[in-house]
């Protein structure tokens, strides 16, 4: 198999009064980590850690990472860090993506959880990224 999965999680910083980024933005756009939805491409993966802006690009300009999967979380009390991540990462597969024809780098998968601080403000939703090891990626793998 060419494509690697490694699993990396990073906590966001999020504000629940945002509205979603549209998937089809037209220019890049700084967004609040909290915007960002299925389908978004990212066009620089912050360190590992907490996240609280991006910038989405169209998934045509050259990017590092799109969000590939997403998971609605439930519960009222923050079920811990290692539950988050592990609810995520159930969806976070290379299963459904498209990948581009010739030379495709290997892709690494990353989740996106809410910390408890955004949990307690309603934050529910973790996210899965799937990411290139080299180069930058010039089409969307969901298409």
């Amino acid at each position: 198999m060419f494509l690697a999965a490694a699993t990396t999680a990073l906590v966001l910083l999020l504000r629940p009064d945002l509205d979603p980024v549209a998937v089809d933005v037209e220019s890049p756009t700084e967004v609040s980590a909290q915007q960002v939805v299925m389908g978004s491409c990212i066009e620089a993966l912050p360190a590992d850690g907490d996240v609280a802006t991006v910038t989405v690009v169209p998934c045509d300009e050259e990017h590092d990472a799109q969000v590939v999967a997403a998971e609605e979380l439930d519960g009222d009390e923050f079920p811990g860090d290692g539950a988050v991540r592990e609810d995520t990462a159930r969806v976070c597969t290379v299963d459904d993506l498209t990948l581009p024809d010739g030379d495709v780098p290997e892709l690494e998968l990353s989740v996106w959880v809410p910390s408890e601080a955004s949990w307690d403000d309603g934050d529910r939703t973790g996210l899965c990224l799937a990411s290139v090891s080299r180069g930058s990626l010039t089409v969307s793998l969901l298409d």
